[in-house]
């Protein structure tokens, strides 16, 4: 039976894929296999693109928002969108021009844009909730409940982590043969840390797919 989606069991699998080769890790406690697995889970959101929607709430002629820190980036709203399909350009309560959603850095931070603002008009005929989506970051924590990667792609997590694992070691200079545990697809037990650590990337495109 597979751990659950928390930090420490996603290790301890980690750690059951490197077989010997995990004992070559030498950091406190798993703090090195949560760095694979914090570098398995940001490179996921370019195979498995996690949409995430959020809500702003709209001040008058205020621009500039904060950015949630598990933002990659925005991608859409449909505030307005529904009454602009209604009502005409030549109604009085035409929603016209609607903010685009942008991101920018300002004083070190990220920060959302909408351009042109929303006026006080708007607010009030279309609502001060701005809902909206981007493209979000995978998290993995402590507590599995508060992890973001589905469960569902777990494996492909896993094996991501085990690339970025022997991608270290290959980058360390080890070049005896690395004897891996079971349960990693079709890759051979034995092989150079790099050459392993290409086929674990190729196994996940194929996972993936």
């Amino acid at each position: 039976m597979p751990g659950t989606m928390s930090q420490a069991d996603l290790a301890a699998d980690l750690k059951g894929m490197l077989k010997d080769a995990a004992n070559k890790f030498t950091g406190n406690a798993n703090e090195d296999f949560y760095r694979h697995l914090t570098l398995a889970a940001q490179d996921l959101a370019r195979i498995r693109p996690r949409v995430v929607q959020d809500s702003l709430t709209l001040v008058a002629d205020q621009t500039n928002y904060p950015a949630p820190s598990d933002l990659i980036a925005p991608l859409s709203s449909r505030w307005g969108h529904t009454e602009r399909s209604r009502r005409k350009p030549w109604d009085a309560n035409w929603p016209a021009p609607l903010p685009r959603l942008g991101l920018v850095e300002a004083g070190g931070a990220r920060e959302l844009v909408l351009d042109p603002p929303p006026t006080q008009a708007q607010i009030t005929d279309l609502g001060a909730t701005y809902y909206y989506t981007y493209r979000g970051t995978y998290t993995v924590a402590p507590e599995a409940a508060n992890t973001t990667v589905p469960a569902g792609d777990r494996h492909i997590l896993l094996m991501r982590a085990l690339a970025a694992a022997l991608f270290e070691l290959a980058a360390n200079g080890i070049s005896k043969p690395v004897q891996l545990g079971t349960g990693v697809g079709s890759m051979p037990k034995n092989g150079s840390p790099a050459a392993l650590a290409e086929m674990a990337m190729q196994q996940v495109e194929v996972m993936a797919a």
